[in-house]
């Protein structure tokens, strides 16, 4: 357990934390709407492909992971489904305190009882933090990839 989180627990998503998750999913992705997260996080709690786990420290929901079970192809993975992280948030007064790297455990155990063998995740290539993080727990990187579209006319 993190130095100073002895109160810390992991706990699932559920009616009673929907608004602090939605909230911090925000936090995470700026672009995303309140009202539409909330929707999104109350389809998750139906779905046996999604789960959101939360961090609690001190009364305070402080970081989440959002995980998916993907049937597509995952880089790297040799079997299907497989667990997926489609996004990971710790407060910034709570960052490299090890709260995600325990979330990253509930997350294998997660991924475990759905019966998957691979945790995939991924993050931009400029994010240095997130590849050290990543890195740190475990993963290895298994491509580097650069996107494109063009708008047809």
């Amino acid at each position: 357990m993190p130095k100073g989180f002895d109160l810390m627990e992991i706990v699932r998503f559920d009616h009673s934390n929907i608004d602090q998750l939605t909230k911090m999913i925000v936090e995470l992705w700026p672009e995303c709407k309140l009202d539409q997260e909330y929707t999104n996080c109350v389809k998750a709690m139906e779905s046996e492909r999604e789960c959101y786990f939360l961090a609690r420290a001190h009364g305070q929901y402080i970081a989440f992971i959002y995980l998916n079970l993907r049937f597509d192809y995952v880089e790297g993975a040799s079997s299907s489904p497989v667990g997926y992280i489609e996004g990971i948030y710790v407060k910034p007064a709570f960052r490299k305190q090890g709260v995600a790297k325990m979330l990253i455990e509930r997350a294998e155990k997660w991924c475990r009882e759905k019966g998957t063998s691979f945790l995939g995740s991924d993050t931009e290539t400029d994010n240095l933090d997130s590849v050290a993080f990543h890195q740190k727990v475990g993963f290895k990187v298994t491509n580097r990839l650069v996107t494109f579209i063009k708008k047809l006319t």
